[in-house]
């Protein structure tokens, strides 16, 4: 990954109470799922993701809108801006040192974390 201006912007939605639903959350996860779309139909994304991981892949200059919606619509308990890289320590190491470079250009604090799944 080149540092330099990315074009879109990725989201983790992390989900809330619709998880609990038992039988149920099939259709809970898929309604929060139309639920998004709908709310951003006019916004080029796509959703993805299944069984309690979904991600959202936005356009960066409507990021304000993306973050709008999800923090209004029923089921998100959450969600975080995240990176997608290729599975290397190298490619690690470079994503974490720009995104440490932004945070402290943009004052955002000198913390972050990261999480990975296997």
């Amino acid at each position: 990954m080149t540092e330099g201006v990315f074009l879109n912007k990725l989201y983790l939605i992390k989900i809330g109470e619709i998880a609990l639903k038992g039988g149920n959350r099939k259709f809970f996860e898929k309604r929060m799922k139309k639920n998004i779309k709908l709310s951003l139909k006019d916004v080029k994304c796509t959703v993805s993701g299944s069984r309690g991981r979904y991600f959202i892949d936005a356009p960066q200059d409507c990021s304000a809108r993306v973050e709008a919606v999800l923090s209004r619509t029923f089921g998100i308990k959450g969600y975080s801006e995240v990176s997608r890289i290729e599975k290397n320590i190298d490619e690690l190491i470079e994503e974490s040192v720009r995104l440490a470079r932004q945070n402290i250009a943009n004052g955002e604090g000198l913390r972050f974390k990261i999480q990975s799944r296997r």
